[in-house]
């Protein structure tokens, strides 16, 4: 006969479960402590986090407090799931390449990147 009960250590329970849920997410109120500039890359389709419900874009633009971040909105391309389609297929790419060089310090300006592929 198979025994139906098997013994899990704690630890290994507890680690598994804290790796899944990690708690409450609360991405607008994260970046409200972030210092310095604050970009929010998003997509109105995405497969994984509703736009309408559950984006930090849609968190910023209604929060009571003024939150200063940029936004990039990536535009519509034929794929099934903007989720984990790269970056630089979406047509904002050199402009999100700029704003993210900009934010660190570079020069926005960048290099022929068709060139290099």
């Amino acid at each position: 006969m198979l025994k139906k009960d098997i013994s899990l250590p704690k630890w290994l329970v507890g680690g598994l479960l804290s790796s899944v849920f990690k708690g409450r997410l609360d991405t607008v109120n994260a970046l409200k402590i972030i210092k310095g500039r604050k970009i929010v890359i998003y997509h109105e389709d995405d497969k994984i986090i509703p736009f309408k419900i559950s984006s930090l874009q849609t968190g910023v633009v209604n929060s009571k407090d003024r939150i200063a971040a940029e936004s990039i909105r990536l535009s519509e391309v034929s794929i099934a799931d903007s989720h984990n389609h790269p970056l630089d297929r979406f047509p904002e790419y050199h402009q999100l390449l700029q704003t993210c060089r900009s934010c660190v310090g570079l020069d926005g300006n960048l290099p022929n990147l068709q060139d290099m592929k």
